[in-house]
């Protein structure tokens, strides 16, 4: 066990510093979006649905937008390392022209096909009309939250972390009032209903974009990224043997970074810190659930149906915060970026998919057993995750 735990205490400071700062962050930056489902499952259920449903969308955006700032992580903070801040001015330069691709194709599909997409989710005409109107204002949202997501990650990978969290609260805070006024039309303001939801989702999403250029700009010290012209080159596709290399070194480890998303010897410690936080969480929400249902205006049937999938989640949690973290966090910060699309690939396609399609419409089980078929693989890709850890081939040099 000596050999086991890093003993050193500068270790555990930085590492729950920047860990508690970020968790908050997410927490609440996913908080923006919860908070139009929970205001508007008071207002209507037909909202309701169609907000959680333009959400779908969004989660696939957050997904993109989360691989992306993964991939830049993964090489800046490797970069960081070597104090090297002209390459990650570069890496940044690259990863936003990733963004703005990313970006102007999802906005042209949700701009030009709406009903279409929204199609995907429902069948419900009512449903897919509140979404239409959703997604018709919350569509700019998209753009804005790829570009800011990958400027804090880059602010990430140089260890700055604290304005991300304070960039959240107050994208939250907005995010509540407009609701709170154009939802339900207080203060003399028209009720708007899942239009006003998503005003203030647009809101709050263009303070948090200006926020973070502002703090790049005019305070940050360490990367200065629009300064001396390196990142503008970048970005502008000014191609030398140097950057050529460097969009090669990037599209090497952003492509399985995307498609499975879609350090090194504190890792055994990290481990353990994962899970045991996972163990706790999941008490939490367990133990929380009750209250937290009580904000929504639901059916009996329906509180019941979310009380058990609450408790599946909870269980579910467990394996998702030890998987999770040392499969992306660990291995894959740690230079293989590989190993997370091939268990992705194996785990979706080769058992969750025909798992969850034989539970659903071959043997017809209860709903709360069909979702336990979709996240079972939280829990079963611990085990090649543990042995890919254990094994320490993931250790790589990028740079």
């Amino acid at each position: 066990m000596e050999r086991f735990f890093i003993k050193d205490k500068n270790f555990y400071k930085t590492f729950f510093s920047l860990m508690i700062v970020v968790a908050l962050q997410n927490l609440v930056a996913y908080s923006v979006n919860m908070l139009d489902n929970m205001m508007l499952g008071s207002y209507s259920q037909n909202a309701l649905s169609g907000a959680a449903t333009v959400n779908q969308i969004f989660f696939v955006v957050n997904q993109l937008a989360i691989a992306i700032g993964n991939a830049l992580i993964v090489m800046c903070s490797q970069y960081w390392g070597k104090g090297d801040t002209g390459t990650i001015k570069k890496l940044t330069g690259i990863a936003l022209s990733f963004s703005f691709f990313a970006t102007i194709l999802i906005f042209v599909i949700c701009a030009v096909f709406p009903e279409q997409v929204l199609s995907l989710f429902t069948t419900s005409p009512d449903i897919i009309a509140e979404g239409r109107d959703y997604l018709g204002i919350l569509k700019w949202t998209f753009v804005l939250f790829l570009i800011s997501n990958l400027l804090i990650s880059m602010l990430r990978s140089v260890e700055t972390v604290r304005i991300s969290f304070i960039i959240s609260v107050v994208s939250l805070i907005v995010n509540g009032g407009i609701n709170y006024t154009l939802i339900f039309g207080h203060f003399g303001f028209p009720e708007m209903g899942i239009r006003g939801a998503a005003i203030g989702t647009l809101a709050a999403r263009s303070l948090e974009f200006l926020i973070v250029l502002i703090y790049i700009i005019k305070i940050d010290k360490k990367v200065q990224l629009f300064r001396g012209g390196t990142f503008w080159k970048i970005f502008l596709r000014r191609r030398n043997a140097e950057n050529r290399k460097l969009w090669g070194d990037f599209v090497k480890v952003a492509s399985p970074v995307i498609f499975s998303g879609l350090v090194w010897a504190a890792g055994r410690t990290l481990s353990v810190i994962d899970i045991s936080i996972g163990v706790v969480l999941a008490g939490l929400l367990f133990i929380l659930r009750i209250p937290l249902l009580s904000t929504y205006n639901l059916t009996e049937e329906a509180t019941i149906l979310a009380d058990h999938l609450i408790m599946i989640m909870s269980i579910v949690m467990i394996g998702m915060s030890y998987q999770m973290p040392v499969s992306v966090g660990v291995i894959q910060g740690g230079g293989d970026t590989k190993f997370s699309m091939y268990m992705n690939l194996i785990s979706t396609w080769g058992i969750v998919m025909p798992l969850s399609f034989l539970a659903a419409f071959v043997w017809k089980v209860p709903v709360e057993w069909v979702v336990v078929a979709v996240q079972s693989d939280q829990i079963f890709k611990c085990i090649p995750v543990f042995l890919r850890f254990r094994s320490y081939k993931w250790i790589r040099k990028l740079t």
